[in-house]
């Protein structure tokens, strides 16, 4: 069975229902629900008696195994296991399912070469543009048209690496979802 990494964004509110805290936070679990639970408790623990949590699931930071291979199939590899493992210097365990071992959501080695071929993706035939990709120091990513006019993807994490991650596998959905 295997665990995966779930981020939430939580909110608390005290009985007057104003909002005394907020972020994002990340669980592990076998599924959805028992990451939620598990952080649910954690941050219920820190509470005063009258607080109540809420919390949102990030929807894109669902299943890293799930987002790392639409990243490899984005980057065009067709046998994963052989192809990841030569791209990467030999780094990969091939007995073990390789999406598992993908490290696009923990490196920058893996990640930008992706950030590279977005950048190099003319998503509409018509215009001079690719896409541009911003970095933002304030833990975001920004991924557009040259002008913002056709489409606009924001991510933001916890950490800058995770925010452009989160960009990358939003316009890997957008981007399949327009060329089809």
């Amino acid at each position: 069975m295997n665990i995966y990494r779930y981020e939430f964004e939580y909110k608390v509110y005290n009985s007057n229902g104003l909002e005394v805290d907020k972020g994002i936070e990340t669980s592990k679990g076998y599924d959805e629900v028992r990451a939620e639970n598990y952080l649910r408790t954690r941050l219920e623990e820190g509470c005063q008696s009258d607080e109540e949590v809420e919390l949102k699931l990030i929807p894109s930071f669902v299943k890293y195994t799930d987002a790392n291979k639409l990243i490899a199939e984005f980057m065009g590899l067709d046998s994963f296991k052989d192809s990841l493992a030569s791209l990467h210097q030999g780094k990969i365990n091939v007995d073990v399912d390789v999406y598992e071992q993908a490290q696009y959501h923990t490196s920058w080695d893996w990640l930008m070469p992706v950030v590279e071929k977005i950048e190099n993706t003319n998503l509409f035939p018509t215009t001079e543009n690719a896409v541009n990709v911003t970095i933002g120091a304030t833990l975001y990513c920004l991924i557009q048209d040259n002008y913002g006019e056709k489409f606009e993807i924001v991510g933001q994490g916890k950490t800058k690496l995770l925010s452009v991650y989160q960009a990358v596998v939003e316009f890997i959905n957008f981007y399949n979802k327009n060329n089809k």
